[in-house]
């Protein structure tokens, strides 16, 4: 049997074990008195309606608050601003009790509308301090690869930003249609529209009615958790928490330590950078992405974008209107990886076969400017030798630095040393 349903079980017979030793049907009704008011309620027209009028507001208030939250949220994470001018608001939404909204409320907007404004009020800092936490620890390596690449605000956001947003977004929707249904309920307690589980509820508490009172509440439960899994459904990466963790943050001294003022980038410098690590290589690599407009870079990391293929990562960094086909794609890549790897998720890709594909979209976006940190690391002797020819046969219009322990492995380049001072 299903552990899940033994355990419910058992808090079953709890629950009809306390009955029984109460002994006292207004103080506490068992599950099955409570079991026979709930079918009673379904036969009654007035329960649909009901039903009915509460999930819209609540769900109403949900939507309105989640998605302000969420909104109001991505520009406070890139400006300090606006999110220190948002932060004395969010405090105060978070500490001021249910009861209190209510109650202004009421006196505001009257009973009906009342709901719906405090769950958006309750849901609000939710939303919005699971999406600005997600924000701010966002990957910078991946922020840096997509900046350099020159991906779209939309691309950026698609492909960069959302896979690692997911965790608290799965977090703040969760959490906020419990509380959506817990704060919704309470204001109807109090201001007593009709029609509403609110006031169902209270009109049980006043009849002594405790048996209906239960199975309201179970209504209320399974409303909840029925939304939350429908979400679940609906919404890529609810499940988030499970997986693991594929992006993983790394801070960055931005610091420049090398001089890069006098370095060419002239179309045909080819330049090898050689020295133990750290020495520079990779900081010279940095500046001089910042410094030129129109650049490629294979980084000392990877930085793919996981959950895509080989030809999907290559494709997403090129700009709109390329000329670049699918096909040149495919054939590219077919040039340094397997064909039977070309549409699986890079995730389930070898070090190795990763480090190519960094390689190739590098190579593709076709900038005069290749800077590749590193690009022989975890590969064999005959890998690199292919790789290695394959960057002489893209180099030739163009100016490229490669970084390198030994600077040996393209004898013919400029060599330039590096040495930490």
């Amino acid at each position: 049997m299903n552990k899940k349903l033994i355990i419910i079980f058992i808090w079953l017979l709890i629950w009809q074990g306390v009955t029984l030793l109460v002994d006292n049907r207004i103080l506490m009704a068992g599950p099955w008195e409570t079991l026979g008011a709930l079918s009673r309620l379904v036969r009654e027209e007035f329960f649909w309606k009901t039903i009915a009028n509460s999930l819209l507001r609540i769900l109403s208030g949900i939507l309105i608050g989640t998605c302000a939250g969420f909104l109001l949220a991505y520009p406070a994470g890139r400006f300090s601003l606006l999110r220190d001018f948002l932060q004395p608001a969010v405090t105060l939404l978070k500490a001021i009790p249910v009861v209190s909204f209510v109650i202004l409320l009421l006196v505001w907007t009257g009973n009906e509308k009342m709901p719906v404004i405090v769950i958006a009020l309750v849901t609000f800092p939710i939303a919005y301090l699971n999406m600005l936490d997600g924000l701010l620890r966002l990957d910078r390596d991946m922020e840096e690869m997509a900046r350099v690449y020159r991906m779209s605000v939309w691309k950026r956001f698609r492909y960069v930003e959302l896979p690692q947003l997911i965790p608290g977004i799965s977090a703040a929707v969760s959490l906020a249609v419990g509380m959506g249904f817990k704060s919704g309920v309470a204001a109807e307690v109090i201001g007593q529209a009709k029609y509403t589980i609110g006031n169902a509820m209270y009109r049980s508490k006043i009849y002594l009615e405790t048996p209906e009172l239960l199975a309201w509440t179970a209504i209320l439960i399974l409303l909840s958790r029925g939304v939350e899994l429908l979400l679940r459904i609906l919404i890529p990466g609810m499940k988030a928490e499970k997986q693991k963790k594929l992006l993983q943050v790394k801070q960055i001294d931005d610091k420049p330590v090398v001089d890069v003022s006098s370095y060419q980038t002239n179309p045909g410098k080819h330049v090898m950078l050689a020295g133990q690590s750290g020495a520079g290589k990779t900081t010279v690599l940095r500046s001089l992405s910042r410094r030129e407009r129109d650049v490629a870079v294979l980084f000392q990391e990877d930085r793919l974008l996981p959950a895509l293929s080989a030809v999907e990562n290559c494709r997403v960094v090129l700009p709109k209107g390329t000329s670049v086909t699918e096909d040149q794609i495919r054939k590219e890549c077919t040039k340094l990886l397997p064909a039977d790897s070309l549409d699986r998720p890079v995730s389930q890709l070898s070090g190795g076969e990763k480090r190519r594909v960094a390689l190739i979209r590098a190579v593709l976006l076709d900038a005069p400017v290749l800077l590749l940190d590193e690009p022989f690391t975890g590969l064999d002797a005959e890998t690199e030798e292919t790789v290695k020819e394959y960057i002489m046969e893209n180099a030739a219009n163009r100016a490229v630095y490669v970084t390198d322990h030994d600077g040996t492995h393209f004898p013919s380049w400029e060599k330039v040393d590096c040495t930490r001072t």
